[in-house]
C-alpha cells in the first residue's frame, strides 16, 4: 500500500533517473554512441513492428476482401445474365405474356402468374384502375416492378392497405395508364 503513496513513487522515479544518469556519464563517448545508436535501432524496430506492419497486413486483407467480392459481383452478374438470356429464349414456354395483347389482357394474366388475385377492374379517362383484394406485399411489388420496369408499363399509383388478419396480406388500388 505503501507503493501508492505519490511521494514514494516520485521518490523512486528519482532514485531510478539517478542510476540512468549516473550509468550514462560512466559511459565513454564512444560507448554512449553505440548505446544510442542501439537504442535508435529498437525504437524503429518497434515503430516497424507495432504501427507500421499491421497496417500493411490490413491493407492486404482488405485487398484480397475486395477482389474475392469482386469476383463474387461478376460470377453474379454473369448468372444474372444468362438467368436473363434463357427466360427470354424459352418465355412463352414458360408463362409469359403475349405483349402483342391490350394492355388490360396483359395486366390479368400476369397477376395470376404472380399470385395476385384481382377483384375487378374500374375503367376510367386514359387510365383503368385495378382492385386486388388480398396478396402479400412482396408478390404484389414484384408484379408491379416486372410491369413497370420490364413491360415499360406506366403505373399512376398504387395504395396498400394491410387487412386485418394476423398474417402480412394487404388490399391494393393501382391506377395504370391506358
Amino acid at each position: 500500500m505503501a507503493a501508492d503513496n505519490p511521494s514514494n513513487i516520485t521518490q523512486a522515479l528519482h532514485v531510478v533517473s539517478g542510476q540512468v544518469t549516473g550509468f550514462w556519464q560512466s559511459l565513454t563517448r564512444r560507448e554512449q554512441l553505440l548505446v544510442s545508436s542501439a537504442l535508435c535501432a529498437c525504437i524503429l524496430f518497434l515503430l516497424y513492428v507495432l504501427v507500421i506492419l499491421p497496417v500493411d497486413n490490413y491493407k492486404e486483407a482488405s485487398r484480397r476482401s475486395l477482389l474475392v467480392e469482386q469476383q463474387r459481383l461478376s460470377r453474379i452478374s454473369g448468372l444474372l445474365e444468362t438467368l436473363a438470356q434463357r427466360d427470354g429464349d424459352t418465355g412463352r414456354a414458360n408463362g409469359a405474356v403475349d405483349e402483342s395483347k391490350p394492355l388490360r389482357s396483359v395486366v390479368l394474366e400476369t397477376a395470376a402468374l404472380a399470385r395476385v388475385s384481382i377483384e375487378r377492374i374500374q375503367p376510367g379517362d386514359a387510365r383503368f384502375t385495378i382492385f386486388i383484394g388480398r396478396a402479400l406485399p412482396t408478390d404484389i411489388l414484384r408484379w408491379l416492378q416486372e410491369l413497370q420496369g420490364v413491360r415499360r408499363y406506366e403505373i399512376l399509383q398504387v395504395v396498400m392497405r394491410k387487412t386485418g388478419d394476423a398474417d402480412a396480406a394487404v388490399s391494393a388500388q393501382v391506377t395504370f395508364r391506358d
